[in-house]
């Protein structure tokens, strides 16, 4: 009765008897596809989840068994899975390991390609992520590195106009940024990497292909420009634990403010990415420029951007001035950050000079929202008092010898000794002489003393090999008599008695 009372417990949903009023005929043709949905996501609950699940041989296996899941369930899977083939339990574990480690990395990559993009999902992966990085942490710099080496040739396929989508489009720099499924894995990888080491297997790699998307990439929408700033904070968030200066993501910085300028506009007469005096810009310039003007543009409310909202496709289509100076508080923003980490140095003055004129201009040019213009003056007062502390501590590059005058050279009149003798000290100062005297007469006896010891330890030891070779000498003496007196009593008993002399025991 109870093995039937748990079977009953544990039958799917679909199996079990209805308890249900019945109803009209027609109400299940009524339900429109939506609820028949849901209906089917609420049956694929935790019942139909093994509780011993072996590692899958391929990614189709695991996407099959966590499809349609929520994220509990797949921290569930995942730990099912861990603790079913744990290394502890089998001696090819550790392999097995490996390879679901891989499958978890293609898994993340497959959500942050799906629009929307499953947040939840990703953050229930990178916890496990980070534990088994410290487990096969050999392994996992592997599969990075792979995932690297792809995403650095797709983006030199990308820039260079060889990948086939632009080669239908005719597209020479535009839309060459990376996707959100770029974005994220490298921001999977600076999670699960150090990034204050100087030189290291994955995020050196990393902050290549970050500074390569920031220098050769240009936005020409707000997508783009989205997309650019994430790249950006990606690039300041690798820089902050060394304290490192980014200039790709300072320039794309810089260049984005720009194209707010409304003077800008006049000197976007070139090609794309480049203004008619030459600058190459990463912005196009007066891209960003807002509709409204003067008075109107201070009462609009900059708009939240989030993460979705860069990283989806089509979500920043239409790009208001809301839109646009939600972005600009961000760029604020990441370069009030990355003033932050050059304080101190001695370049800050001239690797930001460009950001200082820019928010002079931008001042100048647009009347900002009180929020957005107290973010700007204090970016501009924080980057002016870092040029001037850094000016004013540096030193002048002098030429030390030329700042004094040559010590001359002490020159001395010789000294002759008509009756010179050898030994003797000549030392005006007597009491120094005696005592380098007394130091040399120490030193005599000193020397004299040990050879003494020397003399007296050869003689104690030649002694000591006398006396033993005298004792050695008495005792072989003495075994010798000894021996000799056994034999004659050994004789004597063979002969018969007196040494051997018996007559009648001689042999005829």
């Amino acid at each position: 009765g109870e093995l039937k009372a748990l079977q009953h417990e544990r039958a799917h949903p679909k199996e079990l008897p209805s308890t249900s009023k019945p109803t009209a005929p027609e109400a299940p043709r009524q339900r429109g596809a939506q609820q028949q949905q849901q209906e089917q996501e609420a049956l694929e609950g935790p019942l139909d989840l093994p509780f011993t699940i072996p590692v899958p041989e391929a990614y189709e296996s695991f996407a099959k068994l966590v499809a349609g899941r929520p994220p509990g369930q797949l921290t569930l899977a995942i730990q099912r899975i861990r603790a079913f083939n744990s290394a502890a339990l089998a001696t090819d574990s550790k392999k097995k390991l490996q390879i679901f480690y891989g499958i978890l990395v293609q898994h993340f990559a497959m959500l942050a390609g799906e629009v929307p993009i499953p947040l939840a999902h990703l953050d229930a992966l990178v916890p496990w992520l980070l534990t088994m990085t410290g487990e096969v942490p050999f392994y996992s710099a592997t599969v990075a590195r792979t995932r690297l080496a792809r995403l650095h040739e797709r983006l030199s396929a990308a820039l260079t106009g060889n990948s086939q989508q632009q080669k239908q489009q005719d597209k020479a720099v535009a839309g060459t940024w990376p996707g959100s499924r770029t974005l994220l894995q490298l921001k999977l990888f600076t999670t699960l990497f150090p990034t204050s080491d100087k030189r290291h297997p994955v995020t050196t790699p990393v902050a290549l292909l970050v500074g390569k998307a920031l220098s050769q990439c240009v936005a020409t929408d707000a997508a783009e420009v989205a997309r650019g700033l994430f790249t950006a904070c990606l690039a300041l968030h690798i820089a902050a634990p060394a304290k490192r200066h980014f200039p790709e993501a300072t320039t794309f910085l810089v260049d984005l403010l720009h194209s707010y300028c409304p003077s800008s506009q006049a000197s976007s007469a070139g090609s794309k990415g480049s203004t008619t005096d030459g600058a190459i810009r990463r912005v196009v310039p007066g891209l960003m420029v807002p509709a409204a003007k003067g008075a109107g543009l201070s009462k609009v409310s900059p708009a939240k951007v989030g993460l979705t909202d860069v990283l989806a496709e089509g979500v920043l289509a239409q790009c208001d001035d809301a839109l646009k100076l939600g972005l600009l508080g961000i760029a604020l923003q990441a370069l009030g950050r990355a003033c932050h980490l050059a304080e101190g140095t001695e370049y800050v003055s001239e690797a930001f000079s460009a950001a200082r004129a820019v928010l002079k201009s931008l001042g100048a040019a647009l009347k900002l929202p009180a929020e957005l213009e107290t973010l700007r003056s204090d970016v501009s007062k924080k980057l002016e008092e870092a040029a001037r502390s850094s000016v004013a501590g540096r030193v002048p590059l002098v030429q030390s010898w030329r700042s004094r005058a040559p010590a001359p050279v002490k020159e001395y009149n010789p000294r002759f000794e008509d009756d010179f003798a050898l030994g003797r000290d000549y030392d005006p100062d007597r009491e120094r002489a005696e005592q380098r005297k007394l130091k040399r007469q120490l030193a005599k006896e000193k020397r004299g003393a040990m050879r003494e010891l020397r003399k007296d330890a050869v003689f104690m030891a030649q002694e000591r090999d006398r006396e033993k070779s005298q004792v050695d000498a008495e005792r072989l003496e003495s075994e010798r008599k000894f021996y000799s007196e056994l034999q004659v009593q050994a004789a004597d008993l063979k002969s018969g008695g007196q040494r051997g002399m018996n007559p009648h025991k001689k042999k005829k």
